[in-house]
């Protein structure tokens, strides 16, 4: 029986290899290389990418339903009209009919009880007037038939 030590194959990969990794190995030194890369460090970190937030769609623009108006505001600084909505995340103003994009400054009717409305509006003294974004829908057809008369 030939011992895999003096096999030709096993002095021939002594021979290849320089001391490290899998000489090493078979000689009984288990040596360890590095699992990840050495990197830099976060003092000078790469500028971050903005937020794009404000106005999309301005005054006397058609827009489709889902469309958003205004994208991510921190606090109430539009408020919906009509036709269009307020989500939850972010506060984003969303067309919900297909028309044109109409704005107006209004008196808003706010709920003082409500906690963000005390957050926002608490140490303002009224008269408070707001912008309101409102989609005038399309105007509907005239063309209708007469199916029965009564």
């Amino acid at each position: 029986m030939v011992s895999l030590w003096n096999s030709s194959v096993c002095r021939s990969l002594l021979d290849l290899t320089s001391g490290r990794g899998l000489s090493s190995v078979l000689n009984g030194n288990a040596v360890r290389f590095a699992s990840k890369k050495a990197s830099g460090g976060k003092r000078n970190p790469k500028q971050s990418p903005g937020n794009y937030k404000g106005i999309k769609s301005h005054d006397g623009k058609y827009v489709f339903p889902g469309e958003p108006l205004v994208y991510r505001q921190n606090k109430m600084w539009f408020h919906p009209g009509l036709n269009v909505t307020l989500t939850r995340r972010r506060m984003t103003l969303v067309a919900l009919k297909e028309g044109m994009v109409r704005v107006t400054c209004e008196k808003p009717d706010l709920n003082l009880d409500h906690a963000y409305m005390k957050m926002w509006y608490g140490g303002r003294q009224p008269p408070i007037y707001k912008k309101y974004f409102h989609v005038i829908p399309k105007p509907q057809h005239t063309r209708f038939t007469c199916i029965d008369q009564i």
